[in-house]
């Protein structure tokens, strides 16, 4: 997974099969699964997550991406990587 995924935001319900990523990805090669232990959050609570938690690696639907980069570009610019995914 590489330096990219040392600080991962997890989130996502353990159904949820991006969890997979949010979790093992980061743990499996030595970086750190940051949980967000909040059952819902918005995109303000999220931007704030990623600045404060150091977060280099996410993964959004295509959807909260959108939502993210229209109402909450500055929280994206720590990222490294962006993962999106699993709506239409």
């Amino acid at each position: 997974a590489g330096e990219r995924h040392r600080r991962v935001l997890a989130y996502s319900p353990p159904a949820f099969d991006s969890s997979t990523y949010e979790l093992w990805v980061p743990l499996l090669s030595g970086g750190t699964a940051v949980i967000l232990p909040v059952a819902k959050v918005d995109v303000a609570e999220l931007g704030d997550a990623l600045t404060r938690h150091g977060i280099t690696a996410v993964y959004f639907t295509t959807a909260l991406f959108d939502a993210m980069a229209s109402e909450a570009v500055g929280a994206l610019a720590g990222l490294e990587e962006i993962w999106t995914g699993g709506d239409v």
